[in-house]
């Protein structure tokens, strides 16, 4: 924006402002449309669902355990690799006379990571949690290789380092690529379809407006007009559940690890695995 004369100075600005505008529109739409209306529902489930954070002693054996876990395990090896390899070479870049938008992009995606690296240091890390701070890596890797296959196909300077970088690039794509097609094909061979069977099995027996209680109900009612409706002891729906919603069927974990043990809590047992009797 320094570098560019007057003309088009005042179209980055214009630009910056469209930009600024239509982002704020959808923010002002989803906290006056979404958050608002359903203000105390949304800080219940952000604050037992988000995760905790903190800065202690121990937050050096968090860091540990999330990435001995969840980063530096298995086939992800090969994928934080590339990623720790593309860091340097994007910085390099720099001084090559990259294309235009290469600096824009290349900071954008390294200050996203950095904005996502503090999960790693959080107690409770499950996969949905992971998933943008993955998708900013990949990201990263994606900007540089793609750098590095422009610069190989014009290149500038020495003709056998450009090769070189060309085929590093496409050396990273070919190795990420074959894993996960070869994870995806892994995970279709083991999936067992249990979902698919009890949602055909469910839904018979269910009409519409009749209530389906657990925190399985939603995914195994999914093709059923039956009400849904998730229990979760201490936080959801857990206040004398069978009497307040009249269930048609009742989905639940054996040990009801699902509900923390809703219905157990309250004098709940299980004749069966659909009907429940009191003690």
């Amino acid at each position: 924006m320094f570098k560019a004369n007057a003309i088009n100075r005042r179209l980055l600005y214009r630009q910056g402002f469209y930009t600024s505008a239509t982002l704020l529109l959808f923010i002002a739409i989803y906290f006056f449309g979404w958050y608002l209306p359903n203000r105390e529902l949304y800080d219940q489930m952000m604050a037992g669902q988000s995760g905790e954070f903190s800065l202690s002693a121990k937050s050096i054996e968090h860091l540990r355990f999330n990435l001995t876990n969840f980063f530096l395990k298995g086939w992800m090896n090969a994928f934080v690799g590339a990623f720790v390899i593309c860091i340097p070479v994007g910085f390099y870049l720099f001084s090559n006379k990259p294309s235009s938008r290469y600096a824009t992009l290349f900071m954008s995606s390294i200050i996203w990571f950095l904005l996502e690296s503090h999960k790693l240091l959080m107690v409770y890390l499950p996969t949905r949690y992971r998933i943008s701070l993955y998708i900013s890596m990949g990201l990263l890797m994606s900007i540089v290789l793609n750098e590095l296959l422009k610069k190989s196909l014009k290149p500038q300077g020495k003709r056998a380092i450009s090769e070189i970088s060309k085929a590093f690039a496409y050396l990273i794509i070919l190795v990420l690529l074959s894993i996960n097609i070869i994870n995806y094909f892994s995970t279709l061979q083991r999936r067992d379809y249990k979902i698919v069977i009890q949602t055909d099995t469910l839904q018979k027996p269910l009409e519409p407006g009749d209530t389906a209680l657990g925190a399985w109900a939603p995914s195994l009612t999914w093709d059923c007009k039956a009400r849904a409706i998730p229990v979760w002891n201490n936080f959801l729906n857990f206040k004398d559940p069978i009497g307040n919603y009249n269930p048609r069927i009742i989905i639940s974990e054996i040990d009801e690890q699902d509900s923390e043990q809703a219905y157990k809590s309250q004098g709940i047992t299980w004749m069966n695995s659909l009907i429940p009797r009191r003690q």
